[in-house]
């Protein structure tokens, strides 16, 4: 539902798309309530920002402590008692060596604030960070080495020791897909900082203050960071509070008089931040012990998933309410169905995302920068019956993918009851396997792009969807336009006669030949430049543009000479025409030279090209054009009948010998014109229609009584 028409328009239209964009108006411990009053089980906490649930009262009993007292709630230029409490506090809980701390208002400001401590102290602006991590700030100062990877990250240090000031990592990849390091990884990264004299900033925004089931993840390997930030937590789901704690070794003379930040650490922030931290040490950190336990029990309850459907769960990762799923389905297992292709996209998770939202009331989210993960990610007041609901959903959800039951998992977005589907056994389905072509090294590489022409080829693609109404399919063929990428629908390896070989690929985009038209040609362009990129990135040398990619692309001219050689499917549809009428032919035991062809549609290039070839092999050729057209049509056509001569005298140039009785033998025999004298072919033209070898008209109903073969060339 669009509640503004200013705010995230790129976001709200994803949202929509899947069914996502639920108003939820009411928030109480782990549950939300939207407009209609139906109630969710909340199970990623807003990315780990809601701790304690929504609207937990002890951190109302801040606020309304505030009010009462009219406790100042920013006083600049002053000192905080509060500031100074929760300052001794995260000194006293955090690893040992940490000196100072900053207050700042977001999880991205306090990297950057540690990003410019480090800086200011080394004299250096360069850092490095993991691929896939992610700070929330970006910067052309970072280099990016592979998270894990201790020999790469000593490697860069070694090369370029005197650029860089810091090194950032999470101890635990959370939107990178919740991916754990290698034991030992951290501490050795520490070591190899202090050698290069390097700042180790941990960024425990995400893991840190319990959510592992360890206050700060760095105790379990005793990780002693020269800075660490954290965040998300602090705000007891209410106020946005982040933290740097940092080293004095990496506190730069005078920094606290020249960084300043508005609201960052104010007074609401600090007394907040200070309940939080009562909260969560209180009963010898009761709360955090129960996540770990809590945590180990559904990770091993969702290994036991995985291994009940393996070919859906390619792993379970993480620790504590903090745990990672992720999705992998394969054609080879799960041929002819969109969910494995979603799957193969990494596009799978948004949706059975939305599934699981709409029909098992369950609020997960995908992780920010891998998709094909499902974030686990409840609040700390989360209680084992509810992780026990989650469990079942997933298991349910698991058995419908794994039958391969699209209509299923789609019938949410297309507002369908569970009643409503017809009774169906899956079992009954045939579908055709997806077998891998072994290529060879000398083998000609092509790819050709196709489209559905109508719905009608949703019901090929997945047999599945034969259970629902064809409005039903319109609607998701909508959705699938911005849900689904072109993929590969086919594959083929062809050996000549002579031993050559090629391997093709056909490259499917999901729009129907009613879409692409409708569809602004500039965005329609970008998404068949994907195809082609697709194409190109697995190895095609040659593009073919089959039905109306071609028409859309204007034969190809609109993205010519940008990647590989572009062919239009024209030329393959007529190779095959000419190919078909021949063996017709000679099965029906009609001789082309003795015969009249007609093609209706001549005028097309597909319909020229066929007139063109077919009158080099037959006796006369009836070309027809569009009778609500008639004048343009008469043009066009006799410039059709001018290619096709022209043709014919190009040939016997080369010494090309026509059959007996055909155009080209009539034409064998003229005195034919130099190709540039136009007006003197004219008058080949009218001597053809005059002596019966050629007729050109928009009368279909003549043409057809008069024909031997017919060739429709129009849609």
């Amino acid at each position: 539902m669009d509640t503004s028409g200013h705010i995230n328009p790129y976001l709200k239209k994803v949202l929509g798309t899947i069914k996502l964009d639920k108003v939820f108006v009411y928030g109480k411990g782990n549950y939300l309530y939207d407009e209609e009053g139906v109630c969710y089980l909340d199970f990623i906490s807003s990315f780990g920002a809601m701790p304690f649930g929504f609207n937990h009262p002890e951190i109302w009993e801040v606020l309304e402590k505030i009010r009462r007292e009219c406790i100042p709630g920013i006083v600049q230029a002053s000192n905080s008692r509060y500031q100074e409490k929760v300052a001794e506090k995260l000194i006293d809980l955090a690893p040992e060596g940490l000196t100072y701390v900053i207050f700042t208002n977001s999880g991205t400001e306090a990297v950057e604030v540690a990003i410019k401590m480090a800086s200011l102290t080394t004299g250096r602006r360069r850092f490095i960070v993991t691929e896939g991590g992610y700070h929330g700030v970006q910067s052309e100062g970072f280099t990016y080495v592979p998270y894990g990877d201790i020999d790469a990250l000593e490697k860069e240090l070694t090369e370029n020791r005197d650029q860089y000031a810091g090194f950032i990592v999470e101890p635990i990849q959370g939107e990178g897909g919740i991916i754990l390091p290698p034991k030992g990884y951290l501490s050795k990264a520490v070591e190899l900082c202090n050698k290069f004299d390097v700042a180790f900033i941990l960024d425990e925004i995400q893991t840190g203050l319990g959510r592992t089931g360890f206050f700060f993840l760095c105790e379990e390997e005793g990780i002693k960071p020269d800075i660490l930030l954290i965040g998300k937590v602090l705000g007891g789901g209410i106020y946005p509070v982040s933290v740097c704690l940092v080293r004095d070794r990496f506190y730069p003379e005078g920094f606290d008089l020249t960084n300043f930040s508005t609201f960052a650490g104010n007074n609401i922030a600090c007394l907040i931040a200070d309940r939080v931290l009562d909260i969560l040490t209180r009963d010898d950190r009761r709360m955090i012990n129960r996540i770990r336990d809590n945590g180990e029990k559904l990770l091993r309850e969702l290994i036991n998933l995985k291994a009940e459907f393996p070919d859906i769960i390619k792993e379970v990762r993480g620790k504590g309410y903090l745990i990672g799923i992720e999705l992998e389905m394969n054609r080879r297992r799960y041929p002819q169905s969109i969910l494995s292709v979603l799957s193969e996209q990494g596009n799978l998770a948004p949706l059975v995302i939305s599934y699981l939202l709409n029909e098992k009331r369950i609020r997960l989210a995908p992780t920010l920068k891998n998709s094909r993960v499902i974030r686990l990610e409840p609040s700390f007041i989360t209680e084992w019956d509810e992780c026990q609901r989650v469990i079942d959903s997933l298991r349910d959800l698991f058995s419908i993918l794994d039958r391969m039951n699209t209509p299923e998992i789609i019938r949410p977005l297309l507002d369908i009851d569970k009643e409503e589907l017809p009774v169906y056994d899956l079992n009954t389905i045939m579908r055709e396997p997806w077998e891998d072509i072994r290529t060879s090294e000398d083998d000609g590489r092509f790819a050709f792009l196709v489209h559905p022409l109508d719905l009608a080829n949703y019901y090929e693609f997945d047999p599945s969807l034969s259970v629902l109404p064809e409005e039903k399919i319109a609607i998701f063929s909508e959705i699938g336009k911005d849900l689904i990428k072109p993929f590969v629908i086919g594959k083929t390896r062809v050996i000549s006669n002579c031993g050559a070989t090629a391997y093709g690929e056909f490259i499917n985009i999901p729009y129907t030949a009613r879409q692409m038209i409708e569809t602004p040609q500039d965005k329609m362009l970008k998404i068949i430049e994907d195809a082609i990129i697709l194409a190109v990135n697995r190895g095609a040398k040659i593009v073919g543009l089959g039905a109306y990619t071609s028409v859309v692309t204007r034969g190809g001219t609109a993205i010519k000479d940008k990647y590989v050689p572009l062919t239009t499917g024209n030329s393959y549809t007529v190779a095959a025409g000419i190919e078909a009428i021949r063996v017709a032919s000679l099965k029906l035991g009609i001789n082309l030279s003795r015969s009249v062809i007609s093609i209706i549609g001549a005028t097309g290039s597909i319909g020229r090209a066929l007139a063109i070839l077919l009158g080099e092999e037959a006796y006369k050729v009836i070309l027809v054009g569009n009778p609500a057209h008639p004048k343009s049509s008469m043009r066009r056509l006799r410039k059709v009948c001018m290619d096709l001569c022209m043709n014919i005298a190009r040939k016997l140039e080369n010494s090309w010998s026509p059959v007996e009785g055909t155009i080209g033998d009539y034409l064998s025999s003229l005195r034919l014109p130099s190709l540039e004298d136009l007006e003197s072919w004219e008058k080949v033209i009218d001597l053809l229609e005059e002596r019966g070898y050629i007729k050109i008209t928009t009368e279909l109903p003549s043409a057809l009584s008069l024909s031997d073969i017919i060739v429709s060339a129009t849609n």
